[in-house]
């Protein structure tokens, strides 16, 4: 209810919780006590698409008139592939553009996390939980009597998901079971694929094939339930509805209770790669396409910062050959699927370490799915690995050349998807290969003999090394060691941007991306001065990694060395990026030290970006714009003093910005979160703009990391001290700053906080696509 009162229009709950914890069945409780206040909804059908669920919701907001309008209470119980929800309902939301004063959607999502603690439901109970769970299990004792003690999901519960309980009762029933019989093997299907897929359940119709065997597939159908007598106490057979159809399902009561039996199946002699090897021969031409889903989470998916699925992780450990003759027999039975032969090519080169295998795999992949570039990307990962252990000149040339052709196909991705509806918020674009040429680039440098360093530079020609005894054996390779170089700028150039403007929306870049590809530069491109003081590609976005990097550039003189290099750069050359750069470089020391000697003035500043702008051709890059929309930044005193139409058009530059960034970045940034890189400040000139890294200071160390729509962000006295809050409107759903009679477009960085038309205030940042209000805030609200 706390939701329903929010001034966004779309706003979420995550209910995150250990399998079995009662995660959904709270969701569900809640969702049945507010049926009569708010339109309660759930996502059943799991192929749906996040555009027909956002359509369909809205439907439902809406449904009854204007006048009868209600916030939609959307449950979202572990689906997978629904990371994109929450921004395409935002998206569908604005365009509609609806007028509300009621959020209108509230998704509330359960999400299983296994190996985190901070989950919102535990397997544990607090003291209370345990008194009205016993003063329940006597309510259930007087009316059930014995029966009581098969009631295992709430006797689980009630023993406070007691490991040693569940434990005596998985050991206690196996003792004497048949392993042999077809339906213990059922059972232990049921109990292999809830304890890797906690939730998850079998067709019932499918349980009964398995049951009639492979040998009597013609024969009467056999009863399930008298079939599985035995275990029926610790099964839930259950319907469920898809499409126009209704079906039966099966699972394990409890997914500790799965977990136990599993453990206790395998002590038994009936281990998981057995009973994997069961269920995969129970899969026929047939039947197959109602296991892709199963399969597919069992072998293929597997969660962040793992090398393989959960189960494949088992099996590996103790049984690598039983792992990789279970994937064969998967891609038997599953012929079409390249993912599949993608994790036997993976197995083959990161555990077996057969590459010439690996590299087969690898190719059979490919051929199954010839345009997808990350499925190409494991050709590249195999030969990069094998020459990282075999250090061949040869195996370097395969690899760079995979991910080169890798690096085509995800261009052709991006660009084919740029225009796709359907694909714009979850189609990533593919740049492993880029950070694999420069991975092998790295190792190949240490390898060649130093000789060769300067040729690799291009300082000197290849024939240079004619009078060397090595020079024939790298003569057939001299087209490959004459481009590290174009890689290597290629890849700097395209990381320092990459991860200088944007992040991902959920959590943070890998520090080793940046390190690893400015290495490869510094060693094959980098001047004197880039080495000694940046250490990374003399671009305006490599200025302005070096100002956010904890590690260097930190101080006065530093910068001032800088600014210094660029002052006789500017002087010697006429290239408009060596001025850009020269003009970046002031901001950066401005904002280390406002004192230094070094600075040019304020107005300098606006005159040489003056002149760059009108210099400019259409196709200037989105740096240009940016850096003059920061410095030509109007404030109500500029106004009152001279006319708005003096100086550059703010308005022109904001549009002339998003213009150029939707050419230059666009394709390849739209999937993750564009940063602010500047905030406006209270201050004039050169106290008016302050760094992302000063806010991130002025915060706890929770908050570095920080998503920049969390409200606590902006409730910081310190930050509230130091930013100025700019006055605007919202016409038609657009954000404006106003300042007289001038309205500057800016956009929304969370598009939900914006429901309605009215006066707003907010805080302006500057991100490369333009200026970015947060926290905004109506005025006639109180909040």
């Amino acid at each position: 209810m706390k939701q329903k009162k929010s001034q966004h229009s779309v706003s979420s709950v995550c209910v995150t919780h250990r399998p079995g914890s009662g995660g959904s069945t709270l969701a569900r409780h809640v969702m049945w006590d507010l049926r009569n206040t708010l339109r309660c909804a759930v996502v059943e059908d799991v192929t749906a698409t996040p555009q027909d669920i956002a359509r369909q919701t809205i439907a439902l907001f809406k449904a009854g008139g204007e006048k009868k309008q209600n916030t939609v209470l959307l449950l979202v119980d572990n689906i997978p592939n629904m990371e994109s929800l929450l921004f395409v309902l935002t998206d569908a939301v604005t365009e509609e553009d609806m007028h509300t004063n009621i959020p209108v959607v509230v998704v509330l999502k359960c999400v299983h996390v296994l190996d985190r603690d901070n989950v919102t439901l535990k397997t544990s109970l607090s003291l209370e939980e345990r008194d009205l769970f016993d003063k329940k299990l006597e309510a259930i004792g007087d009316c059930y009597n014995e029966e009581s003690k098969k009631f295992y999901a709430f006797n689980i519960m009630q023993q406070n998901f007691s490991e040693e309980c569940v434990q005596n009762l998985s050991n206690s029933f196996l003792d004497g079971l048949n392993l042999e019989d077809r339906s213990t093997q059922l059972f232990a299907v049921l109990v292999l694929i809830n304890s890797y897929i906690p939730g998850s359940a079998l067709l019932k119709s499918e349980c009964e094939i398995f049951l009639r065997g492979s040998k009597h597939r013609m024969a009467q159908d056999i009863s399930f339930e008298r079939s599985m007598q035995p275990f029926l106490d610790f099964l839930v057979t259950f319907s469920k509805r898809e499409e126009k159809n209704k079906y039966e399902f099966v699972r394990v009561v409890h997914p500790l209770l799965a977990k136990h039996f599993c453990a206790s199946l395998a002590d038994a002699g009936l281990t998981q790669s057995k009973i994997t090897e069961l269920l995969l021969k129970s899969i026929n031409g047939n039947n197959k396409q109602n296991y892709d889903d199963i399969i597919n989470q069992l072998l293929v998916k597997r969660r962040e910062k793992k090398k393989f699925s959960d189960l494949i992780e088992t099996i590996i450990e103790g049984e690598t050959e039983k792992c990789v003759s279970l994937l064969n027999l998967a891609c038997r039975i599953f012929a079409d699927n390249a993912f599949m032969r993608q994790v036997m090519a993976r197995i083959l080169y990161l555990k077996v370490q057969n590459y010439p295998e690996a590299e087969k795999w690898a190719k059979k992949a490919k051929l199954k799915n010839p345009k997808n570039s990350f499925i190409a990307d494991t050709l590249g990962q195999v030969l990069k690995h094998h020459f990282m252990a075999k250090k061949g000149i040869e195996l370097a040339e395969k690899a760079i050349l995979a991910f080169e052709e890798e690096f085509k196909l995800a261009e052709e991705e991006v660009s084919e998807c740029f225009n796709d509806e359907g694909k714009k918020h979850k189609n990533l674009y593919n740049n492993r290969c880029l950070f694999g040429q420069c991975q092998v680039a790295n190792r190949l440098f240490h390898l060649l003999p130093e000789e060769c360093q300067s040729v690799l530079r291009l300082q000197n020609p290849f024939n240079s090394l004619c009078g060397q005894g090595f020079y024939k054996t790298l003569l057939p390779h001299k087209k490959l060691l004459l481009s590290l170089r174009k890689y290597a700028e290629r890849g700097c150039e395209f990381f320092e941007a990459y991860l200088t403007y944007s992040k991902p929306r959920e959590h943070n870049d890998p520090p080793y991306l940046h390190d690893e590809v400015a290495e490869c530069f510094v060693k094959y491109a980098a001047s004197t001065f880039e080495r000694e003081y940046l250490e990374t590609q003399s671009s305006f976005s490599g200025l302005l990694h070096c100002l956010y990097s904890k590690k260097r550039c930190q101080t006065s003189e530093t910068w001032e060395k800088i600014v210094q290099h660029y002052c006789i750069k500017e002087t010697a050359s006429d290239s408009s990026s060596q001025v850009l750069n020269y003009l970046l470089a002031n901001v950066c020391l401005s904002c280390v030290d406002q004192t230094s000697s070094h600075l040019i003035t304020y107005s300098e500043l606006k005159s040489s970006l003056s002149e760059l702008v009108r210099a400019s051709q259409t196709n200037a890059t989105p740096e240009l714009f940016f850096l003059s929309l920061l410095i030509f930044w109007p404030l109500e005193e500029d106004l009152a003093e001279q006319p708005p139409c003096t100086g550059l058009n703010i308005v022109k530059l904001v549009t002339q910005l998003k213009k150029s960034y939707d050419v230059h970045y666009e394709k390849y940034l739209r999937c993750r979160y564009l940063v602010p890189l500047f905030f406006l400040a209270k201050g004039t000139e050169w106290n008016r703009l302050v760094a992302r890294s000063k806010i991130e200071d002025l915060l706890d160390d929770d908050y570095v990391d920080l998503k920049w729509r969390d409200e606590e962000t902006w409730k910081n006295a310190e930050v509230q001290k130091l930013l100025m809050r700019v006055n605007g409107t919202v016409e038609k759903r657009e954000v404006f700053a106003c300042y007289s009679d001038l309205k500057i477009p800016v956009r929304p960085d969370n598009k939900a906080s914006v429901r309605q038309p009215g006066r707003v205030s907010f805080y302006l940042g500057f991100s490369i696509e333009g200026p970015v209000a947060f926290d905004i805030k109506y005025m006639n609200i109180c909040y």
